[in-house]
This record gives structure tokens, sequence and C-alpha cells, in this order.
């Protein structure tokens, strides 16, 4: 694998599949300080966990997950 940095961190996220290796680029993202990037390693880890799949098989509807909204 090749060094992460600033510059090559979204196309590295984008290409991964391991959601192991997605927990360790939020470290990177949050220490350049890129919470867009955090925000697009929470929703592929997401799909690649299939959690919304999961969850709608014992008949929850989770709602849209929004981060660019206060609490």
């Amino acid at each position: 694998m090749e060094e992460i940095n600033q510059d090559n961190l979204e196309a590295q996220i984008n290409a991964c599949e391991d959601p192991e290796m997605l927990k360790e680029f939020i470290a990177y993202a949050m220490q350049f300080e890129r919470e867009d990037l955090v925000e697009m390693i929470v929703e592929k880890s997401i799909r690649l966990n299939r959690l919304v799949e999961k969850l709608q098989d014992f008949q929850i509807n989770p709602p849209l997950l929004r981060f660019d909204q206060p609490e």
C-alpha cells in the first residue's frame, strides 16, 4: 500500500473495500481535518457492511443519516 497523505486519501477511500482499513482512514481524515471524508467513510462502511439491509431484515427502517445538520 502506498503512503497515505492528504493528496491521495480520498482516492484510497474510494478504492477501499476493506471495512477494517476504512476505520484506519478515519484517523487520517481527522488528522487532515477533512470532515467530508469522515462522512464518506461512514457511508461507505454502512454500504460495505450491508447495515441497512440487515436492519430491514428485522423490519427496522433506519432514518436517513444526515451529517450536515445540528442535533
